[in-house]
């Protein structure tokens, strides 16, 4: 079975991508008892619609999907909640590789250890503009709309909770990495005091409701500190 990696070798030799940065979001997606999920950034040499199609149909496969990044995490989310079997791959279409931003930015700061590069790395020139602050309002948003979206699903409501508020504390200053949001509640308790208490409470409270009270609490006040 011809596996995602080898498909992005492939086009990259053939030529019909320039190149492609690949992360893997296993450990952090195991550490949550979710299947594993990737994001990849594929530098094209245009986004036309024949293009487009083209890559389409080359990107079919049983074994997993291909989604556009601006799916992620809803589309990988529904997979997991509604008993998905094939793998999600997200991909951001790109003309400019320097422009991987705000995800590029945070994926590259966060999750280095577990990427691969094909093709050309220097086509990767890492934005230095910080796009946290943009991202964590998106991911607080999202938290919520996923919130309603899942409802009907009170036992995903858990897992659900620890992704959003994984990646949302990845957006904070001084944190990354990290096996699990546990590991990163305890960073950013150091990292951050003034959110000491409240992260404790997150920590602590074991009522699924009382904890998703307790970080969307959390989000917002980061969101106007």
């Amino acid at each position: 079975m011809i596996h995602v990696a080898e498909l992005a070798q492939k086009l990259v030799d053939d030529g019909f991508v320039r190149a492609v940065r690949r992360y893997n979001l296993r450990k952090f997606c195991r550490a949550l008892d979710l299947p594993a999920c990737g994001l990849s950034f594929w530098v094209v040499d245009d986004l036309n619609y024949d293009y487009l199609n083209e890559l389409n149909q080359k990107l079919r496969h049983d074994a997993f999907r291909f989604q556009g990044g601006s799916r992620f995490p809803r589309a990988y989310l529904d997979d997991c909640a509604y008993g998905g079997k094939r793998r999600t791959e997200f991909i951001f279409l790109t003309v400019d590789a320097g422009r991987c931003h705000p995800w590029g930015v945070l994926l590259q700061r966060c999750f280095a250890d577990q990427v691969r590069v094909f093709g050309d790395e220097t086509w990767f020139t890492d934005a230095t503009s910080d796009g946290d602050a943009l991202l964590r309002d998106r991911l607080k948003v999202q938290f919520v709309l996923d919130l309603m979206h899942f409802s009907q699903k009170p036992a995903f409501l858990s897992a659900l909770a620890e992704f959003h508020l994984g990646l949302f504390l990845l957006t904070l200053p001084g944190l990354s990495g990290g096996a699990t949001t546990a590991d990163l509640i305890e960073r950013a308790k150091e990292q951050l005091p003034e959110h000491r208490a409240q992260l404790t409470r997150i920590k602590t409270t074991a009522d699924v409701t009382a904890r998703l009270d307790e970080i969307l609490y959390f989000m917002n006040q980061v969101a106007v500190s």
